[in-house]
């Protein structure tokens, strides 16, 4: 055999190997994780939203932000957030606020209030292009003893494997150069070099959006599907705040996320049994990466006929989670799926893959199927709600697109699930949220039919299920 056959065979050999290896490695400590069930302690329901009033005016309304302060102002302690974008990088207009620069002056007050308070702030390498450049709020946070870490993301599986085995083999040993790039940003205005483009074709995440802080003497925690991202301040986003012993937990998942960036061991667990629940008293759980699609699974089959199930979705297009929605229809269980029509990304415009096409498969099963009414931004929500006939309601959001890249282990997500009567405080904010998005009160027009965005051409279909297949996409 001549020797560049030889080579040529020896390559295809370390590139199947690597595939396979980074595809169905160990994860990391942990990840995939299901907190046990524990007594909900001071919840709240949280939202950021964009809407039109009667005058079809742009309206919009905070939350999530002005919690996250709250947490941050209160703070003696401890503090740790962990983010998938946080930058101001990408051009914004007036419906943005500068939700980085407010993030990062909140935490440069508190620790010079209590210079003994500890803070740390973990990130998606993305912020940076994938080291091609150090963001300047970084550096200040760090110049004032916060520490700053990128989540190391090779730790993770592989979720476009065939590109990442040549990407981890031939351009991962070579870095990249800082602040040394020449090309144009794909996400703001630091120029970056080319191993930052390639780097990007991995698409993979730290996904999540997560705090933790100390409040009088206790934990206090946050969920959400939002970003400190200066160009997503004006998508609508869901979150939930709490305390007790599930911010313990939350705690002890951000805990292990730093420890993974200093590749440490990672904290002792909290009591692993489930805490004793008062009859009829809601209960919280904390859910990431693959223990998602378990609750997100559970969830649906477990529907029975005259039950309702709302969902609220970015993305949609996981495959055996889009079944089991079908099945649930079949059995008679009141559906309502309301989705981002994936017209508009940061200025860009976009061909409605994947939830155009999915939405068409639920369509033609008698779904109903209704379009946030987006103007530029994102319905950026990514939540399901239960609706018992007895009155008992199962809640669940957090960070997790219902894709294959966020629910089957590859992206780091999180999720908080709550389930108890709807007359608890945060279940009946969530349901009454769902309500306006649904149907359009007077003041707060939210949503349009079906029909506004509706695409039935089979060439898009099945480059959807191309795509969601191979792993050649942001979804």
């Amino acid at each position: 055999m001549p020797m560049y056959w030889l080579a040529i065979f020896v390559l295809v050999l370390m590139i199947a190997g690597t595939w396979i290896r980074h595809r169905y490695k160990a994860l990391p400590p942990g990840i995939n994780y299901a907190s046990p069930w524990r007594t909900a302690q001071k919840c709240r329901f949280l939202y950021d939203q964009s809407y039109r009033d009667e005058q079809d005016r742009t309206r919009r309304k905070r939350q999530i932000m002005p919690e996250m302060l709250q947490l941050i102002a209160g703070a003696r302690q401890r503090i740790v957030l962990e983010l998938f974008l946080y930058n101001d990088d990408l051009p914004t207009g007036p419906e943005h606020v500068p939700a980085t620069e407010t993030l990062t002056r909140a935490l440069l007050v508190r620790k010079k209030q209590c210079p003994a308070l500890h803070i740390t702030v973990i990130v998606d390498p993305v912020n940076s292009l994938y080291g091609a450049f150090w963001p300047a709020h970084f550096s200040r946070l760090e110049q004032a003893g916060i520490e700053v870490y990128e989540t190391p993301l090779k730790r993770l599986r592989d979720s476009n494997p065939l590109w990442s085995a040549i990407w981890r083999l031939l351009i991962a040993p070579l870095g990249n150069s800082m602040n040394r790039g020449w090309l144009p940003n794909p996400t703001g205005r630091e120029p970056v070099t080319i191993r930052s483009w390639l780097s990007v074709l991995n698409f993979k995440a730290d996904h999540r959006k997560l705090m933790v802080a100390d409040r009088d003497g206790a934990w206090a925690g946050l969920v959400s599907s939002a970003n400190a991202h200066d160009a997503s301040s004006a998508h609508t986003n869901v979150a939930l705040s709490f305390q007790g012993d599930s911010a313990v937990d939350l705690h002890w998942m951000l805990e292990s996320t730093r420890s993974l960036c200093r590749n440490e061991p990672p904290p002792a667990r909290p009591p692993t049994e489930a805490t004793w629940v008062e009859t009829g008293a809601p209960q919280l759980r904390l859910l990431s990466e693959g223990r998602i699609l378990e609750a997100a699974q559970a969830l649906i089959d477990q529907a029975e006929a005259g039950d309702r199930l709302n969902l609220a979705l970015f993305y949609f297009s996981h495959r055996t989670l889009l079944h089991s929605v079908i099945k649930a229809a079949d059995r008679g269980v009141r559906l309502r799926i309301l989705l981002d029509p994936n017209k508009d990304a940061f200025g860009h415009v976009k061909g409605g893959i994947p939830n155009r096409q999915v939405a068409w498969e639920l369509h033609r099963r008698g779904i109903t199927v209704r379009w946030y009414r987006t103007q530029g931004e994102q319905f950026h929500a990514k939540l399901a709600l239960l609706e018992y006939k007895d009155g008992t309601t199962d809640l669940l959001l957090g960070s997790a697109n219902y894709t294959r890249r966020n629910l089957d282990n590859l992206n780091m997500e999180s999720a908080v699930q709550l389930r108890g009567s709807i007359t608890e405080g945060a279940l009946k904010g969530a349901s009454e949220w769902f309500e306006r998005c649904w149907y359009n009160p007077p003041g707060w027009q939210c949503s349009v039919p079906y029909e506004n965005w509706a695409d039935h051409r089979l060439r898009r279909y099945l480059m959807y299920r191309l795509l969601e297949g191979s792993g050649w996409c942001s979804f």
